[in-house]
């Protein structure tokens, strides 16, 4: 079980907490996302204030390797379940072009010109995390900014630090990108509003993480300038609270019966 939570403070930020089963190459999630009680200033006149604990999206997903397709649907509502690989959930993602008019409607300048360059170092002692031995590793991602129209150059450092287990045997998911991770995702959006080049710079660190070997137990992405030393204003945090082993329950990796396919409208 692990949980993804924003900074409190952030408003239209939350957490998204995912239970995930895996037997041989078979893969169940099931995700709740709860949203931060926004402030008077964004909840619009006469709008009650939400329950930042009542949940704002369930989430039910499985993945097999006889077709390599996720299989989701919610446990409220319409019952019908949608089918889709982890290669379009992907593309989804990475090809949105709706943040950058979020970012506008907030006052962000998505147009600036940018550099981005990434490090990568181990960091310290190894902890225990959930029983197991896990060793920090730091990345940092610098992002220069140079605003052509207002003749502007500035600095800011993307830092994301984890800590890696040695790789967990029956922990292995075959399909990383899920219904779940872009849950996960989507609770980064608030940060990516105001300035959008900050998920040019996540997506280059997710990937140079990629490439590091274990399994992440905890995860956290702050935002520091890059030209004084200072903690910065943590985004992100990610942490697995529980690993444990169950007995087999192979009607966890089917679509529930009275549940149909909605198509989409790529045909899949």
């Amino acid at each position: 079980m692990r949980e993804t939570r924003t900074a409190p403070e952030i408003p239209l930020g939350g957490r998204a907490r995912t239970v995930q089963w895996i037997e041989g190459d078979q893969v169940r999630e099931e995700t709740t996302v709860y949203m931060n009680l926004l402030p008077d200033s964004l909840r619009g006149p006469g709008a009650p204030a939400k329950d930042p604990n009542e949940p704002l999206m369930e989430l039910r997903a499985i993945w097999s390797p006889a077709d390599g397709v996720w299989r989701h649907w919610s446990p409220e509502g319409e019952k019908v379940y949608v089918e889709i690989s982890p290669e379009s959930l992907k593309a989804q993602w990475e090809g949105d072009q709706s943040l950058s008019e979020i970012g506008r409607m907030f006052g962000g300048n998505p147009d600036l010109v940018t550099d981005i360059g990434i490090q990568v170092d181990p960091a310290g002692a190894e902890s225990s995390l959930v029983g197991l031995a896990a060793r920090p590793h730091a990345m940092s991602a610098i992002v220069r900014l140079h605003s052509l129209e207002h003749d502007l150059t500035d600095s800011l450092r993307v830092t994301r630090r984890v800590w890696l287990a040695p790789a967990i045997q029956g922990t292995e998911v075959p399909a990383r990108i899920s219904p779940a991770w872009t849950g996960e995702q989507a609770i980064l959006m608030i940060q990516f509003m105001v300035l959008p080049v900050l998920r040019e710079a996540v997506q280059r660190l997710d990937a140079e993480l990629d490439r590091l070997p274990g399994h992440v137990l905890r995860d956290e992405l702050r935002l520091e300038s890059a030209a004084r030393a200072e903690s910065g204003v943590l985004l992100l945090e990610k942490e697995v609270l529980e690993i444990r082993r169950e007995p087999s329950r192979p009607e966890r990796f089917r679509v529930p019966d009275g549940y149909v396919r909605k198509i989409s409208e790529s045909g899949r």
